[in-house]
Protein backbone atom coordinates (compact mmCIF):
# COMPACT_ATOMS: atom_id res chain seq x y z
CA UNK A 1 0.00 0.00 0.00
CA UNK A 2 1.27 3.44 -1.14
CA UNK A 3 1.48 6.18 1.19
CA UNK A 4 -1.32 8.35 -0.31
CA UNK A 5 -3.49 4.98 0.24
CA UNK A 6 -2.81 5.26 3.63
CA UNK A 7 -3.44 8.74 3.92
CA UNK A 8 -6.65 7.98 2.11
CA UNK A 9 -7.62 5.36 4.42
CA UNK A 10 -6.95 7.01 7.18
CA UNK A 11 -8.62 10.46 6.12
CA UNK A 12 -11.43 8.23 5.63
CA UNK A 13 -11.57 6.60 9.06
CA UNK A 14 -11.88 9.80 11.02
CA UNK A 15 -14.70 10.45 8.60
CA UNK A 16 -16.86 7.64 10.02
CA UNK A 17 -15.64 8.10 13.07
CA UNK A 18 -16.94 11.87 12.64
CA UNK A 19 -20.29 10.35 11.49
CA UNK A 20 -23.37 11.01 13.41
CA UNK A 21 -26.49 8.93 13.38
CA UNK A 22 -29.52 10.84 12.68
CA UNK A 23 -32.82 9.80 14.81
CA UNK A 24 -36.11 10.38 14.19
CA UNK A 25 -38.72 9.34 16.79
CA UNK A 26 -42.50 9.13 16.53
CA UNK A 27 -45.67 8.62 18.76
CA UNK A 28 -46.42 5.52 18.22
CA UNK A 29 -50.99 4.53 17.82
CA UNK A 30 -52.51 2.64 20.35
CA UNK A 31 -55.93 3.44 18.48
CA UNK A 32 -56.14 0.00 17.05
CA UNK A 33 -54.85 -2.70 19.66
CA UNK A 34 -55.99 -6.72 19.22
CA UNK A 35 -55.93 -8.59 22.14
CA UNK A 36 -56.32 -12.44 21.16
CA UNK A 37 -57.07 -14.74 24.07
CA UNK A 38 -57.91 -18.08 23.95
CA UNK A 39 -61.78 -18.69 24.38
CA UNK A 40 -62.17 -19.33 28.10
CA UNK A 41 -62.90 -15.96 29.04
CA UNK A 42 -60.66 -16.67 32.06
CA UNK A 43 -59.86 -12.69 33.45
CA UNK A 44 -60.10 -11.60 29.61
CA UNK A 45 -62.40 -8.88 30.63
CA UNK A 46 -59.97 -7.27 33.48
CA UNK A 47 -56.98 -7.87 31.28
CA UNK A 48 -58.47 -6.06 28.39
CA UNK A 49 -59.45 -3.24 30.99
CA UNK A 50 -56.11 -3.50 32.72
CA UNK A 51 -54.54 -3.02 28.98
CA UNK A 52 -56.55 0.10 28.05
CA UNK A 53 -55.40 1.91 30.94
CA UNK A 54 -51.58 0.94 30.26
CA UNK A 55 -52.22 1.55 26.72
CA UNK A 56 -53.55 5.19 27.23
CA UNK A 57 -52.41 8.53 27.38
CA UNK A 58 -53.55 11.77 28.20
CA UNK A 59 -53.24 12.57 24.45
CA UNK A 60 -54.41 9.22 23.36
CA UNK A 61 -57.11 6.73 24.29
CA UNK A 62 -56.44 3.12 23.89
CA UNK A 63 -59.09 1.69 21.30
CA UNK A 64 -58.78 -2.26 22.53
CA UNK A 65 -60.72 -5.45 21.12
CA UNK A 66 -60.83 -8.75 21.99
CA UNK A 67 -60.38 -11.57 19.60
CA UNK A 68 -61.15 -15.04 20.77
CA UNK A 69 -58.92 -17.80 19.51
CA UNK A 70 -59.85 -21.00 21.47
CA UNK A 71 -57.62 -24.24 21.09
CA UNK A 72 -57.92 -26.03 17.98
CA UNK A 73 -59.19 -22.67 15.61
CA UNK A 74 -57.99 -22.68 12.18
CA UNK A 75 -55.58 -19.68 12.56
CA UNK A 76 -55.39 -19.13 8.94
CA UNK A 77 -58.51 -16.85 8.51
CA UNK A 78 -57.37 -15.07 11.79
CA UNK A 79 -54.21 -14.22 10.25
CA UNK A 80 -54.87 -13.32 6.85
CA UNK A 81 -56.97 -10.49 8.45
CA UNK A 82 -54.18 -9.07 10.54
CA UNK A 83 -51.97 -9.00 7.62
CA UNK A 84 -54.45 -7.39 5.82
CA UNK A 85 -55.04 -4.50 7.61
CA UNK A 86 -52.01 -4.75 10.11
CA UNK A 87 -53.46 -2.95 14.18
CA UNK A 88 -51.53 -0.60 15.70
CA UNK A 89 -50.63 -3.70 18.27
CA UNK A 90 -51.29 -7.26 18.63
CA UNK A 91 -51.43 -8.37 22.28
CA UNK A 92 -51.31 -12.05 23.63
CA UNK A 93 -49.51 -14.54 25.22
CA UNK A 94 -46.89 -17.33 24.63
CA UNK A 95 -48.82 -20.65 23.12
CA UNK A 96 -51.84 -18.62 23.13
CA UNK A 97 -54.43 -21.29 21.20
CA UNK A 98 -52.57 -24.49 21.68
CA UNK A 99 -54.70 -27.57 22.86
CA UNK A 100 -51.04 -28.69 24.25
CA UNK A 101 -51.03 -25.77 26.45
CA UNK A 102 -48.20 -24.37 27.57
CA UNK A 103 -44.64 -25.51 25.84
CA UNK A 104 -41.44 -23.68 27.63
CA UNK A 105 -39.21 -23.74 24.82
CA UNK A 106 -41.51 -22.62 22.34
CA UNK A 107 -43.55 -19.28 21.44
CA UNK A 108 -46.31 -21.43 19.68
CA UNK A 109 -47.79 -21.88 16.35
CA UNK A 110 -49.98 -18.41 16.09
CA UNK A 111 -47.49 -16.32 17.58
CA UNK A 112 -44.54 -17.53 15.32
CA UNK A 113 -46.74 -17.08 12.07
CA UNK A 114 -47.98 -13.64 13.57
CA UNK A 115 -44.27 -12.38 14.01
CA UNK A 116 -43.48 -13.76 10.55
CA UNK A 117 -46.49 -12.40 8.34
CA UNK A 118 -47.88 -9.40 10.60
CA UNK A 119 -46.38 -6.18 10.51
CA UNK A 120 -47.74 -4.90 13.62
CA UNK A 121 -46.21 -5.24 16.96
CA UNK A 122 -46.57 -8.17 19.06
CA UNK A 123 -46.89 -7.59 22.90
CA UNK A 124 -46.44 -11.25 24.63
CA UNK A 125 -47.29 -11.26 28.06
CA UNK A 126 -45.86 -13.77 30.89
CA UNK A 127 -47.99 -15.89 32.87
CA UNK A 128 -49.39 -13.75 35.50
CA UNK A 129 -50.81 -11.56 32.63
CA UNK A 130 -52.99 -9.31 34.51
CA UNK A 131 -50.25 -8.13 37.43
CA UNK A 132 -47.53 -7.84 34.68
CA UNK A 133 -50.28 -5.17 33.07
CA UNK A 134 -51.03 -3.26 36.60
CA UNK A 135 -47.61 -3.04 37.56
CA UNK A 136 -46.28 -0.05 36.50
CA UNK A 137 -43.25 -0.37 33.45
CA UNK A 138 -41.18 2.51 35.48
CA UNK A 139 -37.80 0.39 34.08
CA UNK A 140 -38.19 -0.01 30.10
CA UNK A 141 -35.42 -1.25 27.76
CA UNK A 142 -34.64 -1.53 24.16
CA UNK A 143 -33.13 -4.85 23.74
CA UNK A 144 -31.36 -5.50 20.05
CA UNK A 145 -27.54 -6.30 18.80
CA UNK A 146 -28.58 -3.91 15.81
CA UNK A 147 -29.22 -0.97 18.36
CA UNK A 148 -28.26 1.99 14.96
CA UNK A 149 -30.97 1.04 13.22
CA UNK A 150 -33.71 0.94 15.89
CA UNK A 151 -35.84 4.25 15.82
CA UNK A 152 -38.76 2.49 16.12
CA UNK A 153 -37.87 0.56 18.93
CA UNK A 154 -37.03 3.37 20.74
CA UNK A 155 -40.35 5.28 19.86
CA UNK A 156 -42.43 2.51 21.88
CA UNK A 157 -40.11 2.54 24.32
CA UNK A 158 -40.60 5.39 25.34
CA UNK A 159 -44.29 5.60 24.56
CA UNK A 160 -45.00 2.72 27.25
CA UNK A 161 -42.10 3.85 29.76
CA UNK A 162 -43.81 5.32 32.94
CA UNK A 163 -43.18 9.23 33.40
CA UNK A 164 -39.98 9.75 35.77
CA UNK A 165 -39.46 6.23 34.68
CA UNK A 166 -35.90 4.73 33.23
CA UNK A 167 -35.29 3.79 29.72
CA UNK A 168 -32.31 1.69 28.88
CA UNK A 169 -30.78 1.29 25.92
CA UNK A 170 -28.78 -1.70 25.16
CA UNK A 171 -26.86 -3.09 22.63
CA UNK A 172 -23.96 -6.01 23.34
CA UNK A 173 -21.90 -6.83 20.49
CA UNK A 174 -21.32 -10.53 21.26
CA UNK A 175 -17.97 -12.18 21.79
CA UNK A 176 -18.12 -14.95 19.35
CA UNK A 177 -18.83 -12.77 16.22
CA UNK A 178 -15.93 -10.45 17.02
CA UNK A 179 -13.73 -13.81 17.59
CA UNK A 180 -14.90 -14.82 14.39
CA UNK A 181 -14.23 -11.74 12.29
CA UNK A 182 -10.47 -11.33 14.40
CA UNK A 183 -10.09 -15.30 12.91
CA UNK A 184 -10.77 -14.10 9.06
CA UNK A 185 -8.40 -11.51 9.55
CA UNK A 186 -5.39 -13.87 10.90
CA UNK A 187 -6.00 -15.90 7.69
CA UNK A 188 -5.31 -12.48 5.75
CA UNK A 189 -1.11 -12.02 5.83
CA UNK A 190 -1.36 -8.52 4.89
CA UNK A 191 -3.57 -7.56 7.76
CA UNK A 192 -1.31 -7.20 11.16
CA UNK A 193 -3.92 -9.14 13.36
CA UNK A 194 -2.38 -7.59 16.47
CA UNK A 195 -3.60 -3.98 15.41
CA UNK A 196 -6.99 -5.88 14.61
CA UNK A 197 -7.78 -7.38 18.14
CA UNK A 198 -6.86 -4.16 19.57
CA UNK A 199 -9.04 -1.65 17.18
CA UNK A 200 -11.86 -3.97 16.43
CA UNK A 201 -13.74 -4.11 19.54
CA UNK A 202 -13.66 -0.35 19.58
CA UNK A 203 -14.44 0.30 16.01
CA UNK A 204 -17.59 -2.24 16.72
CA UNK A 205 -19.14 -0.69 19.55
CA UNK A 206 -18.48 3.25 18.12
CA UNK A 207 -21.49 3.34 15.91
CA UNK A 208 -23.78 1.90 18.64
CA UNK A 209 -22.42 4.20 21.26
CA UNK A 210 -23.16 7.40 18.65
CA UNK A 211 -26.49 6.35 17.99
CA UNK A 212 -27.45 5.90 21.91
CA UNK A 213 -25.86 9.55 22.14
CA UNK A 214 -27.96 10.60 19.17
CA UNK A 215 -31.16 8.87 21.20
CA UNK A 216 -30.59 10.37 24.34
CA UNK A 217 -30.54 14.21 23.10
CA UNK A 218 -33.64 13.10 20.81
CA UNK A 219 -35.53 12.25 23.79
CA UNK A 220 -34.38 15.67 25.72
CA UNK A 221 -35.46 17.66 22.79
CA UNK A 222 -38.76 16.23 22.30
CA UNK A 223 -39.16 16.52 26.48
CA UNK A 224 -39.06 12.71 27.21
CA UNK A 225 -38.66 12.41 31.44
CA UNK A 226 -37.69 9.25 31.52
CA UNK A 227 -33.78 8.78 32.75
CA UNK A 228 -31.67 7.23 29.72
CA UNK A 229 -29.16 4.98 30.40
CA UNK A 230 -27.24 3.85 27.69
CA UNK A 231 -25.14 -0.11 28.03
CA UNK A 232 -23.10 -0.69 25.16
CA UNK A 233 -19.98 -3.27 25.69
CA UNK A 234 -19.02 -6.65 24.72
CA UNK A 235 -20.35 -10.13 25.97
CA UNK A 236 -22.48 -13.15 25.46
CA UNK A 237 -25.30 -11.48 24.42
CA UNK A 238 -27.88 -13.97 25.18
CA UNK A 239 -26.72 -14.51 28.89
CA UNK A 240 -25.80 -10.83 29.62
CA UNK A 241 -28.84 -9.37 28.44
CA UNK A 242 -30.44 -11.75 30.65
CA UNK A 243 -28.43 -10.66 33.43
CA UNK A 244 -29.00 -7.07 32.91
CA UNK A 245 -32.86 -7.90 32.89
CA UNK A 246 -32.72 -9.10 36.41
CA UNK A 247 -29.86 -6.62 37.28
CA UNK A 248 -32.20 -3.55 36.37
CA UNK A 249 -35.43 -5.13 37.11
CA UNK A 250 -36.94 -4.49 34.00
CA UNK A 251 -40.99 -4.76 33.51
CA UNK A 252 -40.75 -4.36 29.59
CA UNK A 253 -38.11 -5.76 26.80
CA UNK A 254 -38.61 -4.10 23.39
CA UNK A 255 -36.92 -6.51 21.18
CA UNK A 256 -36.57 -5.57 17.66
CA UNK A 257 -37.14 -8.59 15.84
CA UNK A 258 -37.71 -9.04 12.24
CA UNK A 259 -35.06 -10.01 9.99
CA UNK A 260 -35.37 -8.13 6.22
CA UNK A 261 -33.69 -11.03 4.95
CA UNK A 262 -35.63 -13.78 6.06
CA UNK A 263 -39.57 -14.77 7.00
CA UNK A 264 -38.30 -15.98 10.67
CA UNK A 265 -37.72 -14.12 13.90
CA UNK A 266 -33.99 -12.85 14.26
CA UNK A 267 -32.26 -15.56 16.22
CA UNK A 268 -31.57 -13.39 19.28
CA UNK A 269 -34.50 -12.00 19.57
CA UNK A 270 -36.25 -15.53 19.48
CA UNK A 271 -33.89 -16.88 22.25
CA UNK A 272 -35.20 -14.08 24.42
CA UNK A 273 -38.63 -14.36 23.67
CA UNK A 274 -37.84 -18.52 24.70
CA UNK A 275 -36.18 -17.77 27.67
CA UNK A 276 -37.61 -14.55 29.03
CA UNK A 277 -40.76 -15.52 30.09
CA UNK A 278 -41.84 -13.62 33.10
CA UNK A 279 -41.80 -10.15 31.88
CA UNK A 280 -43.68 -8.43 29.30
CA UNK A 281 -41.97 -8.55 25.45
CA UNK A 282 -42.63 -6.37 22.97
CA UNK A 283 -41.63 -7.61 19.48
CA UNK A 284 -40.99 -5.33 16.70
Amino acid sequence: MSSGDRRLDAFASMFRRAWHPTVTLTVPSTNDVVLLVDGSNRGAQSLASALTERLSTNDQRCSLRVEEVPPGTDHRLLLAALAERPPDLVVTWRNMGESHGDLPHSLGTLVDEITQTVQAPLLLLPTDRLSAVQTPWSHVMVVTDHLNHSDVAVSWAARLCENDGTLYLAHIEDDANIERVLAAIGRIPELDTDIAKAALPEALLSEPRQYVEAVAEALELAGIEEVVIPIVTQGHALSDYRRLVETHTVDLLVVPSRDERQLAMHSLSHALAVELRERPLLLL
